[in-house]
C-alpha cells in the first residue's frame, strides 16, 4: 500500500477530525523518514569513501611489501 492509498482509506474510514490527525502524524513521520533516509546516504558516502581509502593503503602496503622481497633477493 503506497502513501496516497494510505490517506485515502483514512478519509474513507474515519471520521474527518480522526483522519486529519491521522495523516498529520502520517505527515510528521514521513518527514522524519525522509530525514533519516538523507543522512543514512550521507554515512554510506562516508563508509564507501574510508573503504576506499582502506582498499588504497592496503594496495600501497601489498606493493611496498612486494617491492621489499624483491630487494631481499636482489
Amino acid at each position: 500500500m503506497n502513501y496516497n492509498q494510505v490517506v485515502k482509506h483514512v478519509k474513507e474510514t474515519f471520521t474527518e477530525r480522526t483522519s486529519l490527525a491521522l495523516l498529520y502524524k502520517l505527515e510528521k513521520t514521513t518527514i522524519e523518514l525522509v530525514s533519516i533516509q538523507k543522512q543514512m546516504m550521507k554515512l554510506i558516502e562516508k563508509f564507501e569513501q574510508i573503504n576506499i581509502i582502506q582498499k588504497k593503503w592496503h594496495f600501497c602496503q601489498k606493493l611496498q611489501e612486494i617491492k621489499n622481497r624483491q630487494e631481499i633477493k636482489d
